[in-house]
């Protein structure tokens, strides 16, 4: 019998033999399980980075529409609002990041 590579398709593959006869089901198929890269002590240090840095870029794109926002309403309008953006856009990071943490 060839060797099939079934993928993502099936994790495994067994015949099951007729009821009533005394063979044994026999494995045809199984997926390689892969590896886990990365050492086991920084997983938990890597995944607070990695929602840590999704939160700064939840902040910058929050700023950034906010401020072309404000330069289309008035002129110089991201000076007069860069204070009440800013806070705005650090009070969204801040409610994903807690999401995240929590």
């Amino acid at each position: 019998m060839e060797s099939v590579d079934l993928g993502r398709l099936a994790r495994r593959v067994t015949i099951v033999p007729p009821k009533g006869t005394d063979a044994t089901p026999v494995l045809v198929y199984e997926r390689k399980r892969k590896k886990k890269k990365g050492t086991p002590l920084f997983r938990g240090m890597d995944k607070m980075v990695r929602r840590m840095m999704e939160a700064e870029r939840l902040y910058a794109e929050d700023y950034l529409r906010r401020h072309a926002r404000s330069n289309e309403k008035r002129k110089d309008g991201w000076i007069r609002d860069s204070f009440y953006n800013n806070m705005r856009a650090g009070r969204k990071a801040m409610k994903q990041m807690r999401k995240m943490l929590f």
